[in-house]
């Protein structure tokens, strides 16, 4: 490449309370296991467990109460090789989206599912989003880049941290460069496009992530259908072809199309310059150190990683706390996605009301090395916290009015609107 991919920055965690007492959960039987009632006198007598119910292949769902310390949580278990499948939802087509997570996961025939990543000022997901093997943005404005990587069907997701790294191809394909950002635009701090970077624009950016004015631009038409890179699936690639290439004050209009763009008086510029009218190009997504992946949504933040709680405690023990949006610092309602050393996704909400107090992020954090999870990324919680199953809101929903970003579905069986060329 003829320079550097940029670098993004992570933004600092927000760290949960010191907690006093220590989260009693009991471990979550295996599907089908017996399940004997314990005495009077044992404590677990306190943790109400309903056996995990079957509600496709390979999913399961449990509901747990925990008198102990007043919190009922929801558990979703998905096992990537039994058949069903993980879909990320957006809000919409084009920028500003959002919508209420249930008629999200409906129109995605979702069996089950819950609310996804936190949501941006411009009103769309606030981190890294690709469904069905389009990239749909880069992460936006704060996010950072902590993960949940989706996959077809049979291949084993990822949860961690990573990032987008984007390439284009030139005519000769002789050589590549790279485009530092997808769709952005409206953030907060509102976006800058650097000297020595480019970005790209599709109709997904709408009215909030649009070309800059100042810019060599070329407009892309005709794409292909999504197919892997390589044997290794370790991207997506379309090809293109070159409409328009024009150095100009006015921004180049999108007219349907995907436009890349850099500053006119920037380091980069005559790299779009060589671009030529009619020829083919290629355009590569790719998720950095992962492979098969179909799908992205973020959270943030990364609470478990290899097995450790990794949710620093300090800030909320100080005499005055971080205050939100997170909220993290105070019992309260959560949603979160895990995975086991197996492979195994794990989906939890905690809601707050009726005697349930939620909980606190390291406790969250705890909760998921209880259920099993080496890696969990929290999600948008509070008001937006929400998990249904089999046509129902299973938990009780602190704002059911509220709308969001993006859901996590669960499909009984393969997506099908996933391009069959991205088929393992």
């Amino acid at each position: 490449m003829s320079r550097n991919q940029v670098t993004f920055r992570t933004v600092p965690v927000v760290a949960a309370a010191l907690v006093a007492w220590v989260l009693a959960v009991s471990p979550m039987p295996a599907a089908g296991a017996s399940q004997t009632a314990p005495s009077a006198n044992d404590p677990a007598a306190r943790v109400a467990t309903r056996a995990p119910t079957t509600i496709a292949p390979g999913v399961t769902y449990q509901r747990i109460v925990d008198k102990t310390i007043h919190v009922r949580y929801y558990v979703l278990r998905f096992d990537p090789l039994g058949g069903a499948s993980l879909k990320a939802v957006p809000a919409g087509t084009r920028l500003p989206a959002m919508s209420k997570t249930v008629p999200l996961l409906k129109n995605a025939n979702a069996v089950a599912g819950i609310n996804g990543d936190f949501f941006a000022v411009r009103r769309s997901p606030q981190h890294a989003f690709a469904t069905d093997g389009d990239l749909l943005q880069t992460r936006v404005g704060g996010g950072s880049n902590e993960l949940l990587g989706i996959t077809s069907p049979g291949v084993v997701p990822h949860v961690g941290t990573t990032r987008v790294q984007i390439v284009l191809d030139d005519p000769t394909h002789l050589s590549s460069w790279p485009i530092d950002y997808w769709n952005q635009g409206g953030g907060d701090p509102p976006f800058s496009l650097g000297s020595d970077e480019v970005a790209g624009y599709t109709p997904y950016g709408g009215d909030k992530a649009v070309p800059p004015g100042q810019a060599c631009s070329a407009r892309l038409i005709n794409p292909s259908g999504p197919s892997w890179v390589d044997p290794a699936h370790s991207g997506i690639t379309r090809s293109y072809t070159v409409e328009e290439v024009a150095c100009a004050d006015s921004a180049m209009l999108r007219q349907g199309g995907t436009v890349l763009s850099a500053l006119r008086s920037g380091s980069v510029a005559a790299e779009i310059s060589t671009l030529t009218p009619g020829t083919a190009v290629s355009l590569t997504w790719s998720l950095k150190g992962w492979s098969g992946i179909t799908g992205v949504i973020g959270g943030n933040p990364l609470i478990v990683e290899n097995g450790q709680n990794t949710v620093d405690q300090a800030p909320c023990s100080l005499p005055k706390p971080p205050p939100p949006p997170y909220m993290l610092c105070v019992p309260n309602a959560r949603t979160g996605v895990g995975q086991a050393a197996d492979g195994t996704i794990i989906l939890v909400v905690v809601d707050v009301g009726f005697q349930s107090k939620g909980l606190k992020l390291y406790s969250f954090a705890e909760l998921f090395r209880s259920l099993g999870a080496v890696n969990a990324l929290n999600l948008d919680g509070n008001g937006s916290s929400r998990m249904w199953v089999n046509g129902t809101t299973v938990n009780q929903v602190g704002d059911p009015k509220r709308q969001v970003s993006s859901a996590l579905a669960i499909l009984k069986g393969p997506d099908p609107n996933l391009p069959i060329a991205l088929a393992p």
